[in-house]
Order: C-alpha cells, then sequence, then structure tokens
C-alpha cells in the first residue's frame, strides 16, 4: 500500500499543479457537473465521490493482487483522479477542465487517470485478481 500512497499523491499533484498553470496560462472550463457536464447538486457530488471511493478501495483490496506492480499503478491512477478532482470541487466548487479536443467535451489529466485506469483494470483483471 505505500507504493500506491505515494504515486496516488504524485498524480495528484501533477494534476493539480497542471491545473494551477492552467488557470495561468489557458482557457479553463469550470465544471459543476459530472461527466460531460451533466448537472447534478454539489453536495450530492461531493458525497458521491467520496463513496465511490470508498467503494473502489473496498473492491480493489477484496479482488485485486495489489503485489502486482500493474495493479498498484492502476489502483493509484483511478484514486489520484477522483481525489483531486473532489480537491478541486471542495476548493473551488467545480473542476477545473482544459484539456480541450474539438469534438470532445473539456478535461483533465485526472479525467485520464481515471479513465485509463478503470478501462485497464477490467482489461487486465484476470492477471491482476487475487489467486483462490
Amino acid at each position: 500500500m505505500k507504493n500506491i500512497s505515494i504515486l496516488t499523491l504524485l498524480l495528484i499533484i501533477s494534476d493539480q499543479a497542471t491545473k494551477f498553470l492552467a488557470t495561468k496560462y489557458l482557457p479553463i472550463s469550470k465544471n459543476t457537473g459530472i461527466a460531460f457536464g451533466i448537472p447534478v447538486p454539489q453536495l450530492l457530488l461531493i458525497v458521491l465521490t467520496v463513496a465511490l471511493l470508498g467503494v473502489l478501495v473496498y473492491f480493489i483490496r477484496k479482488e485485486l493482487n495489489l503485489k502486482k506492480h500493474l495493479a498498484q499503478v492502476l489502483t493509484a491512477a483511478v484514486l489520484a483522479g477522483g481525489i483531486s478532482n473532489l480537491v478541486d470541487r471542495l476548493y473551488h466548487g467545480y473542476v477545473i477542465d482544459f484539456i480541450a479536443v474539438s469534438y470532445w467535451p473539456t478535461f483533465n489529466l485526472a479525467d485520464i487517470y481515471i479513465t485509463a485506469g478503470i478501462l485497464l483494470l477490467i482489461s487486465f483483471y484476470g492477471k491482476l485478481k487475487k489467486a483462490n
């Protein structure tokens, strides 16, 4: 768990640093909703985020072999993304998005961490699960 904690912290710092720089030098989007800006009350989003992170930690500890480096990296990525966006919601009242691709809603590094981490956890679940 030590490796996961350290990597999670480093990923949170990198996401928060890029968001800080983006607010100084780039146009940003203030996302007060969930994925794709779907509106949801802020308090509900905070409660849901904390609950989802708790469920995720429970599932990962129960199901995955955390001695495997890939499981550690993917776990850290998803946790860091969720926690970093939660920090935005608590501190700013919205999530700072700044990566703009013409055909997709604006996003940030934390969104990449979450999406890539979940997709790869699903893809490699058979290799990462605990042996029964």
